[in-house]
C-alpha cells in the first residue's frame, strides 16, 4: 500500500493486524482467493433462490448529496418524496449545519452512535461540520471560478500542481502519484496556496469531502473509544455491522488504476484533502470539542495518509444509496457509502446474487438457486450490449470482463 512513508504504511498496518473484527465470511459463503486474482465470496453448500446471504448494518462512510440534505433521514436514509413530504422536520443543528430525521427514534439512533461518552451528546460533531459548512461557504458558488477541463472545474492556482491539471494516462506511475501527495502536504503548509487552490471545488468534489470527513469522524471516534464496536456480528448470522477502519482498510487498493482510468481526478483528490486541511486551525477553539477527539482528528488530516487511504478504496468499492422505488422503476441516487463487507461480491453479467436497501442497511439475496463452490456474484452495470458492459466496466471498475455471459456475446458477435 503507497500511503508515503514507511511509519506511515506502519502505522495503517497496525489497524490491519488488530485482533477482534468481524470476518467477512459467514455460515453461508466464504471469502478467498480467486483464481482469477484478488479475493471473492465462494457457497459453502447449496443455497437456494431468495436466500438472504447478508446484511450490511450500515455503511462505515456515507455522503448524501447536498440537494438532498433535508428529505433524507440521516440514519434510515428515507426519502421525505416517498412520504408525501418535501422535507423531514426532526432537525439536529448548530448554526449553519445539521441533520434531518424522518423520527424521534432515528434521531436516537444517530446520537447513540456518534456520541463520545454516552449521555454527553454529539455537539462536538455538530460544531466540526459547522467549520466545514463555513469553509464551503468562503470558496463560493461551485463553477463561477476557472476553466473547464475533463469535465471538472479546474483553475491553475498553483505553479506546484500546474502539471496534473493536464494529466495523462500514460504518465502515471505510483511514483508520480506519491510524489503529487508529498508535495500538496507541503503546500498545504503555505495558507495563500492552500487557499488559493481549493477555490474550484465543485459539487461533487464537496461531496467527496463529505464523505472523507464523515470517514475521519468514524475514525475518531473509533480511536477515542477503542472498546466500543460498530455492530459486531457472529459467523452464525447474516448481519454484519457497518465494520472499523481495519475492515475498511482490507478492500482493495485502486488509486492508480482510478487515476489512470481518469487523469483528472489525481488534481482533484488533491484539492479536496487542501480545502480539509483548512479545517486544522478550527478545531482548537469548539466548545464541544474534548481534547482527545480533537488531538486525532488533527492527526488525521496533517498527515494525507488517512484521507489518502479513504479514497484509495472508495472508487470500485461504494454502493450507491438510492430511494424505494420498486424495481423496474425510475429511481433517484441520494449518496453513497461504503458498505465494506459487501464489497467482497465480485461482478458477473450473469449474477446470481442482488441487493436491495432495508432502511440503513443492504441486503444480498440470490436469484436462482446456487451450487455448493459456486461463487457468488453481482452485477455492477445495467444490461447492455457487450462492448458497452465492458467498456463500462473497465472505465469504473478496472478490470476487462470476461465471464461466460461476455465470453458467449463476444463470439456471437464476431
Amino acid at each position: 500500500m503507497a500511503t508515503g512513508t514507511g511509519d506511515e504504511d506502519a502505522s495503517l498496518s497496525k489497524y490491519i493486524a488488530a485482533g477482534s473484527r468481524p470476518s467477512p465470511s459467514n455460515h453461508l459463503y466464504e471469502v478467498r482467493a480467486t483464481p482469477y486474482g484478488g479475493r471473492g465470496a465462494f457457497a459453502r453448500g447449496p443455497i437456494a433462490k431468495n436466500t438472504d446471504i447478508l446484511s450490511c448494518a450500515g455503511p462505515y462512510a456515507s455522503v448524501i448529496f447536498r440537494p438532498f440534505k433535508k428529505e433524507v433521514c440521516a440514519w434510515c436514509f428515507a426519502y421525505a418524496f416517498e412520504s408525501g413530504k418535501s422535507k423531514w422536520s426532526i432537525k439536529l443543528s448548530v448554526d449553519n449545519a445539521g441533520a434531518w430525521f424522518c423520527s424521534e427514534h432515528c434521531e436516537e439512533f444517530w446520537i447513540k452512535e456518534h456520541e463520545l461518552v454516552q449521555g454527553e451528546g454529539v455537539q462536538w460533531w455538530l460544531e466540526i461540520y459547522s467549520a466545514f459548512e463555513r469553509l464551503v461557504a468562503q470558496v463560493g458558488p461551485s463553477g463561477t471560478k476557472g476553466t473547464k477541463k475533463s469535465g471538472r472545474t479546474m483553475e491553475s492556482t498553483s505553479t506546484r500542481f500546474a502539471h496534473l491539471e493536464d494529466l495523462k494516462t500514460k504518465e502515471v506511475t505510483q511514483e508520480l502519484v506519491d510524489k503529487a501527495w508529498s508535495i500538496a502536504e507541503k503546500a498545504c503548509l503555505d495558507k495563500g496556496t492552500i487557499t488559493q487552490f481549493t477555490q474550484s471545488l465543485n459539487n461533487l468534489e464537496l461531496d467527496t469531502a463529505r464523505y472523507l470527513l464523515d470517514g475521519l469522524l468514524h475514525k475518531t471516534l473509533e480511536d477515542a473509544r477503542p472498546d466500543t464496536t460498530r455492530s459486531p456480528s457472529t459467523q452464525s448470522s447474516i448481519v454484519i455491522g457497518s465494520g472499523r477502519w481495519a475492515d475498511y482498510l482490507e478492500l482493495q487498493d485502486n488509486e492508480v488504476p482510478h487515476i489512470c482510468s481518469k487523469p483528472y481526478v489525481l488534481a482533484s483528490h488533491i484539492r479536496i484533502y487542501c480545502f480539509l486541511r483548512q479545517l486544522l486551525p478550527l478545531l482548537t477553539s469548539f466548545r464541544g470539542m474534548p481534547s482527545r477527539p480533537s488531538d486525532l482528528l488533527s492527526h488525521s488530516l496533517t498527515s494525507s495518509m488517512t484521507v489518502r487511504a479513504l479514497l484509495q478504496r472508495d472508487p470500485g468499492n461504494v454502493f450507491g444509496i438510492w430511494d424505494m422505488a420498486p424495481e423496474g422503476e425510475e429511481s433517484e441516487m441520494l449518496g453513497w457509502g461504503a458498505y465494506v463487507f459487501g464489497s467482497y461480491f465480485n461482478h458477473d453479467c450473469e449474477p446470481n446474487i442482488k441487493k436491495r436497501r432495508e432502511g440503513r442497511a443492504i441486503v444480498f439475496y440470490t436469484i436462482r438457486d446456487v451450487s455448493a463452490e459456486e461463487e457468488l456474484c453481482i452485477s455492477y452495470v445495467e444490461d447492455a450490449p457487450v462492448v458497452e458492459r465492458i467498456a463500462h466496466l473497465e472505465r469504473d471498475w478496472f478490470f476487462s470482463c470476461r465471464c461466460a455471459k461476455c465470453v458467449q456475446d463476444l463470439a456471437n458477435a464476431s
